[in-house]
Order: C-alpha cells, then structure tokens, then sequence
C-alpha cells in the first residue's frame, strides 16, 4: 500500500489528531502522578513485573544506562523504588516498586482508564474490541525497526 492517495492522507491525519489528543493522558498522569514524566512512569511501569537489574531495565527500553539510573535515583528520592545490590555485589543493582510506586501506578493506571472510560461510553463492545485490535497491531508495526527514506 502505498500513501498517497487520499484515503490513506486521511489516515495520516487522522492519527495525527489522535496523537495530539493522546496528550490528554499526559495530563492526566501528571495530576495522578505530580513531578513524574513520562520516562519515569515508563520505569514504573516496567518494574511492575517484579525487581530487575538496573542494567536490563536500560538495555530493554535501549536507553542509555547513565539515563535510566539518574531516573531511578529520582524515583528512589521520591520512595516509589528502593534498589538493592545483587547478591552483596554493590556494582549490580536491583530496583523495585515500593508500595507507594505500585499506588501511583495504580492511580496512573485509574485516571487512564477512567479516561479511556469516558472516550469509548457510547461504543458497542465490538467496536471496542477491534479499536484494541488494530490500535495493538498498529502499535507493535511501529515498534518495528522502520526504514525511513530521506
């Protein structure tokens, strides 16, 4: 398929539109989650499966070490993480949510639903369904290393 006729212009602009309407959620965290941006929810949200060495948590959102632990540091200072050294080697550090991290998570996640909530209140389920299908097809296409040409 190729985007130049004006069903797919249409398209572009439409999920432009989107895009700037996602801003809203931005919002919204900041009253769920006062002095967090995004990158520190990001962190939140990835230690929520349990603790991870900071390492891996860099390397699997492909940020910079130095990045991510001046994030966590932050997060620490706030007392949503604690980390730990590894087995007593203190060069190997651990982070994971505190119980105040996965409650601002929680109301992170409670604003944004409660969002989506009110965005969707006239849809029928289907429509909801096949929104989430396509948006998580669409969504892990753009997670794919792209070819973009000058």
């Amino acid at each position: 398929m190729t985007f130049h006729e004006q069903p797919e212009l249409d398209l572009v602009e439409t999920l432009c539109g989107l895009a700037r309407a996602l801003r809203v959620t931005r919002e919204a965290d900041r009253r769920a989650a006062p002095g967090l941006d995004e990158g520190h929810l990001a962190l939140l949200i990835d230690l929520h499966a349990g603790p991870r060495r900071i390492g891996d948590v860099a390397e699997m959102g492909n940020h910079e070490l130095s990045t991510v632990s001046r994030r966590i540091s932050r997060l620490v200072e706030r007392g949503l993480v604690e980390k730990v050294a590894q087995d007593g080697d203190r060069r190997v550090q651990v982070a994971t949510l505190t119980e105040a991290g996965r409650q601002t998570l929680k109301d992170v996640h409670d604003q944004r639903l409660e969002l989506l909530e009110q965005a969707v209140s006239g849809w029928q389920s289907d429509e909801v369904a096949t929104l989430h299908r396509l948006a998580r097809r669409l969504t892990d296409q753009l997670n794919e290393p792209l070819e973009i040409r000058p």
